[in-house]
């Protein structure tokens, strides 16, 4: 009997679903024969990545590499299967997050590691290089961080106080910064304060494609970004009072006094 296992489905192409090929797959195959000895803790789906943390705070990687997502510092175009990151070897990690095409882990210490694609300042490092390797980013550090998250060409990371910082597109607004062009380019390079959530405890924050959401410790979520397909959760004479498809203030949603306990976020829509 398989005590730990890891199995996927779906599109095969560059290995995403770590079968050694690029078959498509319709139904669940496995289990990843590397990963069979692994105890697993938490996954995350990139774009055309995937990440995986053990419970003993390893992180494995494997798919697409065309912006050294997978954080091998090789030149390979894919990893095939699930490989240990050795650059993380030194360190415990507690939390893994992936977006379009670059990766996030969060240390037992606070320590927050980016890698992959850098194009919109999504890692944090203050430019727009690819890095192929984990890499701490050191405007983070001392900041007690103690969750992170991803949107598709960004990166949040909490603390323990529960406010947020923020780095990369600000495209829609969706950073959540208050401008919707966020800086030269409609980019943020370096961690920025969200000041218009300072008076909440924040406890998650993620993103799709064109915005993001942000939840509370009291169950209350709150949304940013672009609005127009209902993602943000407001209403669409909310949406019109806007005069843009998009908003760069934070926005409540309300749920009808339901205690949200988790959040997510598709290309487009929102659970």
């Amino acid at each position: 009997m398989v005590w730990h296992g890891v199995y996927s489905c779906g599109h095969g192409a560059g290995g995403r679903l770590g079968l050694n090929d690029e078959r498509a797959r319709i139904e669940f195959t496995g289990p990843l024969g590397t990963l069979q000895d692994v105890e697993v803790k938490s996954l995350a789906c990139g774009g055309k990545h995937n990440l995986l943390l053990s419970r003993a705070g390893k992180v494995y990687s494997w798919g697409y590499n065309d912006s050294r997502q997978t954080g091998h510092g090789t030149e390979d175009l894919s990893d095939w299967e699930p490989r240990w990151i050795r650059a993380l070897e030194t360190v415990k990690v507690v939390q893994i997050a992936a977006g379009e095409d670059h990766s996030v882990a969060l240390t037992d210490r606070g320590e927050v590691f980016t890698w992959g694609r850098g194009l919109h300042g999504q890692l944090g490092h203050g430019d727009v290089s690819e890095v192929w390797y984990p890499f701490l980013v050191k405007g983070l550090q001392g900041k007690g961080i103690k969750s992170v998250g991803c949107g598709y060409e960004n990166t949040f990371a909490i603390t323990g106080t529960g406010k947020v910082l923020a780095f990369g597109s600000a495209a829609s607004g969706k950073l959540g910064n208050g401008d919707v062009d966020g800086g030269i380019g409609g980019n943020v390079y370096l961690p920025v304060l969200l000041k218009s959530l300072s008076k909440f405890t924040i406890i998650q924050a993620t993103g799709g494609k064109n915005f993001s959401l942000f939840l509370s410790n009291t169950g209350q979520i709150y949304s940013v970004g672009y609005a127009a397909n209902g993602q943000l959760g407001i209403p669409l004479e909310e949406v019109e009072k806007l005069n843009l498809p998009y908003t760069g203030a934070i926005q409540e949603v309300s749920h009808k006094g339901v205690l949200i306990k988790l959040v997510s976020c598709g290309d487009s829509h929102s659970l």
